[in-house]
């Protein structure tokens, strides 16, 4: 059983900036989640999963081969992600803090999100904060650990979005 093509935005933040050699764009940031039905797949849930920086008319797919590096500095947000052999275009991407007289929650459970995700999908995601690193404030972690649920093989998510229910910690399909 097959499943067809599908293509959705996950989150999107204000006050970003894109960068990269060529280019430099200013606006909302969207990340869209793309997923390929595999062929020959044994089920619907077999698909390739792909993540792209949408901003203004620039959408750029993530290679998950890339290095991404985090770094909060007074009031912003710059992810670095790093040139790959087969991907050698360099990008900055800057978020700004919460706009000014809003209490600023949601916007820092959407960058919450957005790490969660990046973490789960590249290779290599740095700069995770620590208790004191964000000058943009963070959600408090979790203590705790967080399983799998009833997903019981060994099966490696790596490179895979995976969404885990906050309430029963199972994998959401």
């Amino acid at each position: 059983m097959v499943s067809s093509p599908e293509a959705f935005v996950l989150l999107s933040l204000p006050d970003a900036t894109l960068k990269s050699t060529d280019f430099a764009e200013v606006g909302v940031l969207n990340l869209e989640c793309i997923t390929l039905p595999i062929p020959g797949g044994k089920s619907a849930e077999e698909c390739t999963v792909y993540l792209i920086l949408q901003l203004n008319n620039s959408e750029i797919p993530i290679n998950l081969d890339r290095v991404v590096e985090r770094t909060d500095v007074a009031g912003t947000r710059t992810y670095t992600f790093a040139q790959t052999p087969s991907d050698l275009i360099h990008l900055i991407l800057t978020l700004k803090g919460p706009q000014p007289g809003s209490s600023g929650v949601e916007f820092l459970e959407k960058l919450d999100t957005f790490d969660n995700i990046l973490e789960q999908y590249v290779v290599n995601f740095k700069g995770a904060p620590t208790a004191n690193s964000s000058d943009l404030g963070a959600c408090t972690p979790y203590a705790g650990t967080f399983g799998i649920g009833p997903v019981t093989s060994n099966k490696n998510f790596r490179s895979r979005l995976v969404m885990v229910s906050k309430d029963t910690r199972e994998v959401v399909r």
